[in-house]
């Protein structure tokens, strides 16, 4: 079995760069915050069920948060950034 490891190079600017819109109102990418990386995935097209979900791991330990609702790349990376200062007060 061969694993292939990719190599990032994430930077805190926009903070959003790395989220992309996909096909069908899926959007997923991951968001750097200055205190982690959230990972973030959201859906919601017109015959779709609305939803955001976000991921990041402190510790050891996975940190789920979601909402019924679909956020747009701004909104996923301003609920990244707060979902990570409330994990990390």
């Amino acid at each position: 079995m061969k694993i292939e490891i990719q190599e990032y190079n994430y930077s805190v600017g926009r903070g959003y760069s790395s989220v992309c819109d996909r096909k069908d109102g899926w959007t997923d990418g991951e968001v750097l915050t200055p205190q982690g990386i959230v990972l973030a995935y959201a859906q919601g097209g017109e015959k779709q069920f609305h939803h955001t979900s976000l991921r990041m791991v402190v510790n050891g330990r996975v940190y789920h948060r979601s909402w019924n609702k679909r956020y747009t790349k701004r909104g996923i990376a301003r609920k990244a950034r707060e979902f990570a200062r409330d994990l990390h007060e």
